[in-house]
């Protein structure tokens, strides 16, 4: 079983070095192989030192740091609630509903692949973000990617729009990026921590995509009866499992937004997602919104050892 760290917005954006050099020689004490941090579209102005910081102390204590692509273009998830700039500087690639209306969440509106152009942005950013940090590998964050309705979209698909054709589109899309970086940037490993609100079509159809090394889903420790949408890889007959597809499975403990309940829920029930035996477990390091910080990082390191 491998360990990654999910060490999001730590770097961002005043930081004490030191703090760092500390949470990454903990990280490595408590077992991780590979260290996640998430990059947003506002740091290539905004934190590139810090990054920088951090990556190297990560490396320097010989661990793996994997980029998340967080919130780009609105399209994937993450911990930090920061609009896509890109979505709202370029309003003729957002999303259009079957309405006509734009899709707007409560980040503001989301980039749809279909416009080259967007899907030409990610691909300029996963070569600027290679290139400057020498991230080790890549997880795609929760990628949320709905239907579209724009005349872009229609003409894409022919005229019909319909889910198959649209997975099928995107698949090849993720198909290409993946190809690119084995190409240009060697042997990276690749992730994909699937959306809980995915339905079985679009599991299956990303779980084909080429290049992956795992795939996976967030578990819910604080639901005593462990939450079925992120066992649904592992425990769904119906389901092709990770393994049976070739790739390793990825199990995240999501100890995000725990109050004093969640977090003893979590404490009974965390052995539960360990005993899964994923080929990779995931935790976030001290995540946003938790009531008793370090008693909860003390529940997850304690179980993780």
């Amino acid at each position: 079983m491998e360990i990654n760290c999910f060490y999001f917005g730590k770097f961002g954006y005043t930081i004490v070095p030191s703090q760092i050099r500390e949470d990454v020689q903990r990280i490595k004490d408590h077992g991780a192989t590979y260290v996640t941090l998430n990059v947003i579209e506002q740091d290539y102005k905004a934190a590139v030192e810090n990054i920088d910081i951090t990556v190297n102390e990560i490396v320097k204590a010989e661990m793996k740091p994997i980029l998340a692509t967080e919130r780009w273009l609105g399209i994937f998830g993450g911990v930090q609630h920061f609009p896509s700039v890109y979505a709202l500087k370029n309003p003729d690639t957002q999303l259009i509903l079957e309405n006509g209306e734009v899709l707007t969440t409560e980040l503001g509106p989301v980039s749809s692949l279909y416009h080259a152009k967007a899907e030409k942005e990610i691909r300029k950013k996963l070569d600027k973000t290679f290139e400057i940090w020498g991230f080790e590998g890549l997880m795609w964050h929760e990628p949320r990617l709905p239907l579209d309705y724009s005349s872009t979209a229609w003409g894409v698909l022919g005229g019909d729009i319909n889910p198959e054709k649209h997975l099928q589109f995107h698949q090849s899309i993720f198909n290409k990026y993946h190809r690119r970086i084995k190409e240009k940037f060697g042997d990276k490993v690749i992730g994909w921590l699937n959306h809980p609100k995915s339905n079985k079509i679009e599991t299956e159809t990303f779980l084909q995509t080429e290049g992956l090394n795992f795939f996976g889903y967030q578990g819910h420790p604080w639901q005593s009866d462990i939450d079925q949408r992120s066992e649904l890889y592992l425990a769904d007959p119906d389901l092709p499992v990770v393994s049976k597809a070739g790739i390793n499975n990825l199990m995240v403990i999501n100890n995000i937004g725990l109050d004093g309940e969640r977090q003893k829920l979590m404490e009974q029930n965390i052995d539960n997602i360990i005993a899964k035996d994923p080929d990779m477990l995931g935790y976030y390091y001290f995540p946003a919104n938790v009531v008793w910080p370090k008693e909860a990082m003390d529940i997850i390191f304690k179980a993780i050892s």
